[in-house]
C-alpha cells in the first residue's frame, strides 16, 4: 500500500492502491530517472522504442525514435536493461 505523502500522488493510483506507470516526455527528467532506476526494460517496435524504468517508486516510460534510444541506453551504467520485441513476447506466449 503506498503511504500518504509529497513523493506519491494519490491522483496517479487506482481504487486498490497500485500506482498507475508515469509517462515521462522530456531526456533529462529521464537521465535523472535512470540514475535512480533499479531496472530497464526496452521493447522495439516499428513505430518506435518504449524504454520502461523500473525505480522504487513508480514504473515510467519514455516513447522514442532508435538513435534516442542507442544513445540513451549507451549511456547507462549500473542498470540492469532487458530487451523486449513482439516476437519475442509472441514466443514465450506460444511456448506456454
Amino acid at each position: 500500500m503506498l503511504k500518504d505523502g509529497p513523493s506519491h500522488n494519490k491522483s496517479s493510483t487506482v481504487s486498490g492502491g497500485i500506482a498507475m506507470p508515469r509517462q515521462i516526455r522530456d531526456v533529462e527528467q529521464f537521465q535523472k530517472l535512470a540514475s535512480r532506476a533499479q531496472e530497464c526494460r526496452v521493447t522495439r517496435s516499428t513505430s518506435g522504442v518504449k524504454i520502461k524504468l523500473r525505480t522504487p517508486e513508480y514504473l515510467y516510460t519514455y516513447s522514442t525514435n532508435g538513435d534516442e534510444a542507442e544513445d540513451l541506453l549507451k549511456s547507462m551504467k549500473d542498470v540492469e536493461v532487458v530487451e523486449y520485441s513482439a516476437k519475442r513476447k509472441e514466443k514465450e506466449e506460444k511456448q506456454k
